[in-house]
């Protein structure tokens, strides 16, 4: 899973703590709470590869940005990336919470821009996760949001989020990875350029790890 390619495909590294149809009934609540406001889900998008599911704010609170909740779980693909984009394009979104091992770089820039421009905010909610490509579209949000979890259990157990970065590789037939060094690295290190400061790029850009098995 963790894949984030182009032909190029990653692994996690520096954790730091095609049309979509309408998914069929579900059991999951119909609502849900984020920084002190009340979301009422209203569409559900189920993907080859994930799931997508919009939430209207109910009432308005001062705490929060405007505009709907859009929670994302599963690969970054084409068809999960022109969902994402026709929701930025066509409502106004206030957040947008990722649960992603990662996936594909043409769709993940693409978005991470329009998420930019947009000026929307990502979260990572506790126990939940962002590696690899989904890391890029984290730091696209104007805000980001790491969460912490408590659940009510016996013992409490607490469950932090987790982003992991890590430099563009492909995999070869010895089992090592070769690290890349042509455009592609260049763009996605441009992309990082444009959204952090210069000071934490070359990290960013550089951080090697052995793949997940």
């Amino acid at each position: 899973m963790g894949i984030f390619r182009a032909a190029t495909q990653c692994a996690l590294a520096l954790v730091i703590s095609g049309a979509a149809h309408a998914a069929p009934p579900t059991t999951a609540p119909a609502e849900r709470t984020l920084f002190l406001q009340r979301y009422a889900r209203i569409a559900d998008f189920q993907l080859e590869r994930g799931e997508v599911s919009v939430w209207e704010p109910m009432g308005y609170t001062a705490y929060n940005r405007p505009g709907v909740l859009v929670e994302f779980s599963g690969a970054i693909d084409k068809e999960s990336g022109d969902v994402l984009s026709r929701l930025l394009e066509r409502r106004t979104v206030g957040y947008l919470t990722l649960n992603s091992p990662g996936g594909l770089v043409e769709p993940t820039l693409r978005l991470g821009k329009l998420i930019r421009a947009k000026s929307v905010a990502t979260i990572v909610e506790g126990g939940r996760v962002c590696f690899s490509a989904c890391a890029l579209l984290f730091l696209a949000g104007t805000e980001r949001v790491m969460g912490e979890s408590i659940p009510m259990k016996s013992p409490p157990k607490r469950m932090r989020a987790e982003v992991g970065f890590h430099a563009p590789y492909i995999p070869q037939s010895d089992g090592t990875n070769r690290y890349l060094q042509d455009i592609k690295t260049s763009r996605v290190c441009g992309y990082i350029k444009s959204l952090m400061p210069p000071s934490q790029v070359e990290e960013l850009c550089a951080t090697r790890w052995p793949p997940r098995g």
